[in-house]
């Protein structure tokens, strides 16, 4: 089964400057894989279109790697 997002999926946000954003979200739960080893990341869109996997997937820009066990992440470089 595919991991379960954490609080709903929503996402919040901190930080806020001109260049950077810090992105928070609750740790997602799976059945098969502990929590620890989970691994996240985030995608950006000047569109909204990014309401599904597929779309992500489509539409989406990777900010970054995947990355076992965070819940934050500080975006930096933003115009």
């Amino acid at each position: 089964n595919a991991p379960v997002p954490g609080g709903a999926g929503i996402l919040s946000s901190s930080n806020i400057s001109n260049s950077s954003i810090t992105i928070n979200w609750s740790k997602a739960n799976d059945n098969i894989t502990i929590q620890g080893n989970l691994q996240y990341i985030l995608y950006s869109s000047l569109a909204n279109n990014l309401d599904t996997v597929s779309n992500i997937e489509a539409n989406g820009n990777p900010i970054g790697n995947f990355t076992t066990d965070i819940n934050t992440l500080n975006v930096t470089g933003l115009n």
